[in-house]
């Protein structure tokens, strides 16, 4: 066999964003053959991640794929060794470091590899910045050129912490992201205990002082704690133009501590807000101890259950805010019933004359994960829920309305 009837892949692009569609070609195949595409990469963890998807080849004999995730090569990924087969565990992406794909094909024709990196932020033109003046610490994104340009508060779930490789793939689009951390990181609270909202202010009032930034254009994006927070947020802010929550809730709930201590989530001006205290039963509480994945919808369920006029007291007045609303929620979802917020604020804000944009399936999880990377079911031993397949597909819907929500009001 001569070096132009070999098999040959050939990628239409080597170097793109996470969110990039690109072209996978295979040729110089057997018409009919059935063969095995693969895609491996490593996460922060070093965990090493892989897909295999079998495909047959056309009347040319060969195969030709297009997308931004072409059959689900990269939201199929599995960890190669997993700790736990029954669940997809989180791929760990902390920093804005490129991934490094190899992308190769097995057949009765021979084998071949081919070399992919999949950014968060372009090579170059973009500014980041680390930003740590007292209780205000987060990283700032923004495009070099032109500006002042539109700005996006970024808000992480639960883990406090600030999410740079999301806010920098949303800087890429054109925006300033600012991603920011409310607890978790000296010297802000140690715990999600009554943190202060007033690390809002601080942003806006830093973001202010920045030349290449455009305050009176200012969009807010947060999911799971993050959601709540973002909704909390934009139904007290009238200068927020843009609202995405992803997986959120629709009510102030409990703080979470370690401690077990019953003290609400935020405060304001030194005084906690109107929380809903969640009721965990003795066999969740005998499953969190043993270290075993637990679900804690059901806390959630049983505490607006058991405790209606604290739950009145604490809902938020999603119906105040001005500014379009994008939210996402998974039916399956394992961690809280976002579904039932969903339509909690949806109606809300529907009855108010708002605008909502809901993406939405009866078998997603907790959809907390980036699009385009595989959907976790778990982290550590909380259980997320839902199909993976099902929970990708709906990240990657929302993505790119995400994008538009943000280009048309911001």
């Amino acid at each position: 066999m001569n070096s132009e009837t070999k098999p040959r892949i050939e990628l239409s692009k080597t170097d793109i964003m996470v969110d990039e569609e690109f072209r996978i070609r295979i040729t110089n195949l057997t018409q009919g053959e059935t063969i095995k595409l693969s895609a491996e990469t490593k996460d922060d963890d070093g965990v090493i991640w892989n897909s295999n998807i079998e495909l047959k080849t056309d009347e040319n004999a060969s195969v030709e794929l297009e997308g931004i995730d072409p059959e689900g090569l990269f939201t199929r990924m599995r960890p190669r060794q997993p700790s736990n087969k029954r669940y997809i565990p989180i791929f760990e992406k902390r920093n804005i470091e490129p991934l490094s794909f190899t992308i190769s094909f097995e057949s009765n024709s021979g084998s071949r590899v081919a070399k992919l990196k999949r950014r968060f932020l372009p090579k170059n033109d973009f500014a980041r910045v680390s930003v740590n003046e007292g209780k205000l610490i987060g990283t700032l994104f923004y495009p070099e050129a032109d500006g002042p340009h539109p700005v996006i508060i970024f808000i992480s779930g639960s883990a406090g912490k600030f999410n740079e490789p999301r806010a920098a793939l949303l800087a890429s689009k054109g925006f300033a992201v600012f991603s920011v951390a409310y607890f978790g990181i000296d010297p802000l609270p140690e715990e999600l205990i009554e943190v202060p909202l007033e690390f809002f202010d601080l942003a806006v009032t830093y973001l202010k002082k920045q030349p290449m930034i455009n305050t009176d254009r200012l969009g807010i994006f947060g999911f799971s704690k993050g959601g709540e927070l973002a909704l909390l947020f934009a139904s007290r802010e009238p200068i927020i133009k843009a609202v995405i929550a992803y997986a959120p809730s629709s009510y102030v709930w409990q703080g979470l501590s370690k401690k077990g201590e019953l003290k609400s989530s935020w405060s304001y001006n030194a005084k906690p807000l109107p929380f809903v205290p969640m009721y965990v039963t003795p066999k969740m509480f005998s499953e969190l101890t043993s270290g075993k994945p637990i679900a804690f919808r059901e806390a959630y369920e049983r505490g607006l259950y058991k405790y209606p006029k604290d739950a009145e007291a604490a809902c938020i007045l999603v119906e105040k805010i001005k500014a379009p609303v994008l939210i996402t929620s998974g039916g399956d979802d394992a961690i809280w019933p976002a579904d039932q917020f969903a339509k909690d604020i949806e109606e809300r804000i529907g009855r108010a004359g708002g605008n909502v944009i809901h993406f939405n399936d009866k078998f997603a999880g907790h959809l907390t994960t980036q699009a385009f990377l595989p959907a976790a079911q778990t982290m550590e031993n909380l259980l997320f829920g839902g199909e993976a397949d099902i929970s990708a597909s709906v990240l990657a819907k929302a993505w790119p309305e995400t994008i538009l929500l943000f280009k048309g009001n911001l």
